[in-house]
């Protein structure tokens, strides 16, 4: 048996360092490129017996992999290898509190190579790989869950509600970022400004927000880049995260998103043209929104609203 040991230390508290470990799609989020991760079937969020069905593509080579947690608790689980590319895998992931807003993140892996002379050699390229692969993880988990100093926050002492309005009164056909241009303010105070409800969401609930995209069928996105604007319907669970993107890939498009681009998330429901709209909007550290995801069917717009009901009723 060949046993791995990595740890490290992340600045956020023991609960949001397990709650982000949770959730399916944080495996994608952190593993590093070339590699690619498209999970095929598991919960959003994992618990004790879930099962989780990936594919993980090295270059040209896809490698099945069929995982069950298992030993769930507060301070940690294990994934344990039901079929793969290894004879024997379990990894335990572990989450040691060093004090309030700090935790060391161990993970410790016992594995053993295939006899299969192909399966066994790509394992051990993949366990030769380990040290690289765990460094680049806790980089991105860092990246991922620490707060970044001095980053944009949204005012509190500052109310551009007057200003706004008194601005869309002469020129009612403004945009929301030609209003912050014109005012010095940001797109998303502005856009705060125009919502009926706004809730404002920690990058490090990134993952959530995405996986509850996913859960909504049909889903227009507006993408900017610059001046550029793109828009575009597409099937919600068509969408993976792959390292720093957010990427769907279909016959007819390829749209790729830089999320590690969010500084924040806005949940905003807002009046429009043909009634009510809602949607998740990324927020990058200027305070200009650069990706938009709006609801296109009742269910979506329920499922919508009870996760940011639920999101604000959290201490």
């Amino acid at each position: 048996m060949i046993r791995y040991r990595h740890r490290f230390q992340v600045r956020a508290p023991l609960t949001s360092v397990a709650d982000f470990h949770a959730q399916s799609a944080s495996m994608a989020a952190i593993t590093p490129p070339p590699v690619v991760v498209r999970v095929h079937q598991a919960p959003n969020r994992l618990d004790e017996g879930d099962e989780m069905e990936f594919t993980l593509w090295l270059g040209p080579l896809p490698i099945r992999w069929l995982a069950r947690i298992e030993d769930v608790g507060p301070t940690g689980f294990v994934d344990r290898q039901l079929r793969g590319p290894f004879g024997h895998w379990v990894h335990r992931h572990s989450f040691v509190p060093v004090d309030e807003t700090t935790t060391a993140v161990v993970d410790e892996i016992s594995f053993r190579l295939q006899p299969h002379p192909f399966w066994g050699l790509v394992g051990l390229g993949m366990w030769l790989n380990l040290p690289l692969l765990f460094a680049y993880r806790a980089w991105r988990t860092r990246q991922l869950l620490e707060t970044q100093a001095g980053a944009w926050p949204l005012p509190e002492d500052s109310d551009w509600s007057g200003a706004v309005q008194n601005y869309l009164a002469e020129n009612p056909r403004a945009r929301a970022i030609d209003i912050a241009d014109a005012l010095g303010c940001t797109e998303a105070e502005v856009l705060s400004v125009l919502s009926d409800s706004v809730w404002k969401i920690s990058k490090v609930d990134l993952l959530k927000v995405l996986a509850e995209i996913r859960t909504w069928g049909d889903v227009m996105v507006l993408v900017r880049n610059g001046d550029a604007v793109a828009e575009v319907e597409v099937q919600a669970e068509g969408g993976q995260v792959s390292g720093d993107w957010l990427n769907w890939i279909e016959a007819g498009y390829n749209l790729h998103i830089r999320c590690a681009a969010t500084h924040h998330v806005l949940a905003l429901i807002r009046p429009g043209k043909r009634g009510l709209t809602y949607s998740f909007n990324l927020v990058n550290q200027a305070g200009q929104v650069f990706c938009r995801f709006y609801t296109r069917t009742p269910a979506a717009t329920a499922r919508f609203l009870t996760f940011c009901q639920a999101y604000q009723a959290q201490p």
